[in-house]
């Protein structure tokens, strides 16, 4: 990532708006999935198309065009959060510079020629250690060396896009009920509600393992949906179980003795992916 290419630019508007609609469309050949094409995806969808916001819609299109080209969303490979969350808050900076007025494909080129385009650009926020993390992977992580130029995380800073502070999540979250049933997206145990504390749920002390003396927590952006009675997530059980959090707000990777801080990058990712595990099949026995 630290290896920095001239860009491969636009040629006009239709070839900009051929990786956007291709990729909402899943019809994109593989190689045409480049960092380009990242950029160019996003910038579009931020300049023509105001009813989709990247923050919130975008890990979810890139998943499934993912996954169209028999790709696997995982610890390790496929969707990454937080370089397209990164990115995201880098195409925005970029084009609040540009001229409203421009063409489309000379506003996405100028992004590209930019600091903001450039591969490496999440390096100047994020050590590697951190940024190719399993938790940076999964999820979004704050960066380590530098804020972000804007918080991805506030919002009052797309208040015109997205209903008033967070409402909408909150919406599911009061659907929530003591005892309930947490489920992943594949429908596996994951744990079982104690009750909701402000954005988040508490969980129910786990029945073994190392964690069993204390309540973990699930941040309401994992919520999916309450059906049935039960509480869907938008992660598999086995990711579900690794992304859940302390009372503190530290996601388990942070305390974890596999931590990424402290040893090499691949001995921790096989670490926590192991300790993931563990913890998934501790929490599955307990609910079979």
């Amino acid at each position: 990532m630290s290896e920095h290419h001239a860009p491969r630019l636009f040629a006009g508007d239709t070839s900009v708006r051929h990786v956007g609609e291709g990729l909402l469309a899943c019809a994109l050949a593989r190689e045409e999935w480049t960092h380009e094409a990242h950029l160019g995806s996003c910038a579009w969808l931020i300049i023509e198309r105001p009813d989709i916001l990247p923050e919130r819609d975008l890990p979810a299109i890139i998943r499934r065009f993912n996954e169209s080209l028999g790709g696997i969303n995982d610890e390790t490979q496929g969707y990454h959060e937080t370089i397209t969350q990164c990115f995201i808050v880098a195409a925005r900076a970029a084009l609040a510079r540009s001229d409203p007025a421009s063409p489309l494909h000379a506003r996405v080129n100028a992004l590209l020629q930019a600091r903001e385009g450039r591969r490496d650009w999440p390096l100047h926020f994020y050590s590697k250690a951190r940024l190719f993390s399993v938790p940076a992977r999964l999820g979004f992580v704050a960066p380590d060396l530098r804020p972000l130029p804007a918080s991805i995380t506030d919002p009052e800073r797309y208040r015109d896009s997205i209903p008033p502070e967070g409402a909408e999540a909150m919406a599911v979250l009061s659907q929530v009920r003591e005892h309930m049933e947490i489920i992943g997206a594949d429908g596996v145990h994951v744990g079982t509600v104690d009750k909701v504390e402000g954005n988040r749920i508490k969980m129910t002390k786990p029945d073994s393992g190392s964690h069993a003396s204390h309540h973990h927590y699930l941040s309401e952006g994992l919520v999916a949906a309450v059906e049935d009675g039960k509480v869907r997530l938008s992660a598999n059980g086995a990711n579900a179980a690794f992304l859940e959090e302390e009372k503190g707000g530290e996601a388990l990777g942070e305390t974890s003795l596999f931590s990424w801080r402290n040893i090499g990058l691949g001995a921790a990712a096989a670490g926590v992916a192991a300790a993931a595990g563990a913890l998934f099949f501790q929490r599955r026995k307990g609910g079979e």
